[in-house]
């Protein structure tokens, strides 16, 4: 069977390879954060929502990995505008097309990132959610 080699695989394999990185505990503490972090964008702004995991990302924590997988995933797809300068940077620097596009593209990853997240800590705890 030849997987299709579109956007929706890319982001569900590089979710599912990033979060099987996680230990039990980190999972726990970045399911959290990740089941909630799409209200939070479109409550908050996704400038906003970034600026707060920026800002917590010092230390080995669920704000740091999460952030890292979101300027990953953009990296990795050509998707940041100057590769050289981290997420943060290329919001404050975007119009507002590119922004909504930022937006529109690190909610979709966040599906599945939660949907994986989930998945393992289910299997984890032998089905029971």
């Amino acid at each position: 069977m030849v997987m299709i080699d579109n956007l929706a695989n890319k982001r569900a394999a590089f979710a599912y390879k990033e979060i099987s990185k996680l230990n039990e505990q980190m999972l726990q503490n970045y399911r959290s954060l990740v089941r909630s972090f799409s209200a939070m964008i479109l409550n908050n702004g996704y400038g906003l929502a970034i600026a707060f995991l920026y800002s917590k990302k010092d230390g080995n924590n669920q704000h740091k990995f999460l952030y890292q997988h979101i300027e990953e995933w953009l990296k990795k797809q050509n998707f940041l505008k100057d590769q050289s300068k981290d997420l943060m940077t290329n919001i404050t620097e975007s119009d507002n097309d590119y922004y909504r596009f930022l937006e529109a593209e690190t909610l979709s990853l966040l599906e599945w990132l939660k949907r994986f997240t989930e998945g393992i800590c289910t299997g984890k705890r032998g089905g029971k959610a």
